[in-house]
């Protein structure tokens, strides 16, 4: 309950020295659509430290919750690669779960199309990356649960993958095509530095 409780008030025992309690103003919680599309997205992905067995493509198998998702999402996907018609794939986790959500019904899949349809969007907005002595940088104190990242590696190809808060942490929740991985909470989210990538964006849905 400590999220919905402001103050905590101890009463004194006469005779007895009485204890300072520290107070702590929780953070504000996530707004409505954010809210909805990290608690979708944590619902598509297992969960963190999960077995990599349980969502290894081929081998292992989505969450149920993503199974159905992708099938409302894309329910004409007869053409697409195996793998990706699967679900394995970032750039088919991340669609999935903002259709899912209603917040935005057309957005495609494939980072190919993404970037360009991301570009002129007024459901999202882009996240500002600060600057410092290292380069402009994102770092998680700036991001929040529900933020999406889309990048260009230098070397080429791309990525992208959800930011979600699971009890007062910042992680990453992703697909892989290459890494043949279904939707999971990989790892914490840690500080991003743009000179890293060729292209580096972080999305968020406007309220």
């Amino acid at each position: 309950m400590k999220n919905l409780i402001a103050k905590v008030w101890v009463c004194k025992v006469p005779g007895v020295k009485a204890i300072p309690v520290a107070t702590k103003v929780s953070a504000p919680s996530l707004k409505p659509k954010a809210k909805k599309l990290n608690d979708r997205a944590i619902a598509d992905a297992y969960k963190y430290k999960a077995k990599r067995s349980k969502y290894r493509y081929p081998d292992g198998s989505p969450k149920k919750q993503y199974k159905a998702d992708l099938n409302k999402a894309y329910p004409h996907r007869e053409k697409w690669w195996k793998q990706t018609r699967a679900g394995a794939a970032c750039d088919v986790f991340v669609p999935v779960v903002i259709r899912a959500t209603g917040i935005d019904k057309k957005i495609p899949h494939g980072l190919e199309y993404m970037f360009p349809y991301l570009k002129k969007s007024k459901i999202f907005k882009l996240v500002k990356s600060k600057k410092s002595s290292k380069g402009r940088y994102f770092s998680p104190s700036m991001l929040r649960g529900g933020d999406f990242v889309v990048l260009k590696y230098k070397g080429g190809g791309g990525h992208t993958f959800f930011v979600v808060e699971v009890n007062g942490k910042k992680y990453i929740a992703e697909a892989n095509y290459h890494g043949k991985a279904y939707p999971h909470i990989s790892k914490p989210l840690k500080k991003m530095y743009k000179k890293n990538y060729k292209l580096l964006r972080v999305y968020r849905v406007k309220e």
